[in-house]
């Protein structure tokens, strides 16, 4: 077993380990395992978020390099800009073509 691979047992060990029970009238409601998500204010959240986020964006800056996506420069000789993440929000920058945009729902799809 990689590192990677043991790493991302680890991850879904955490994630899938998760159990929730209600207290009613006093009385305990059956246990419950959520089918997704994470539960809010998991401080695992954040950093999953950036390994996420750093995986697309690796992709879309390889697009960038090998010519199929053109992003924005703000200055003649700045750097060019394809995305911007938030933490509840993702802008792409690209020509205004359906090629372009093609590649952005192809990486979306790769993603």
């Amino acid at each position: 077993m990689s590192f990677l691979d043991h790493m991302i047992h680890l991850i879904k060990e955490c994630i899938s380990t998760v159990a929730y029970q209600v207290l009613i009238n006093g009385q305990l409601s059956k246990i419950k395992f959520p089918q997704r998500g994470l539960r809010q204010r998991d401080p695992l959240s954040p950093y999953l978020f950036i390994i996420c986020a750093n995986v697309l964006s690796r992709m879309l800056k390889r697009e960038v390099e090998d010519k199929h996506l053109h992003g924005v420069r703000v200055a003649r000789n700045a750097p060019t800009i394809s995305h911007i993440f938030f933490s509840d929000d993702s802008l792409f920058f690209a020509r205004a073509n359906t090629v372009e945009a093609g590649h952005i729902l192809r990486v979306l799809s790769r993603y």
